[in-house]
């Protein structure tokens, strides 16, 4: 029933959601957040201070909450 819910589920403006990293690009990551629904995490986005690279903090795989 979980995965119904999630295949079905709309995502929502300023909701925190846990997702996963799928890829790195120069401008971020695409985070799937719901089965089948990615979502960019801009680097401004990622953490407090500046990051050069997105990959000081980030590879695909990890697991990340915003």
């Amino acid at each position: 029933m979980a995965t119904i819910k999630g295949i079905i589920a709309v995502p929502e403006v300023n909701e925190v959601y846990e997702g996963t990293v799928k890829s790195i690009q120069p401008y971020g990551a695409f985070v799937e957040i719901l089965p089948g629904k990615d979502g960019l995490l801009h680097i401004s986005e990622i953490e407090w201070r500046r990051l050069e690279k997105v990959e000081e903090v980030l590879k695909e795989g990890d697991k990340r909450s915003r």
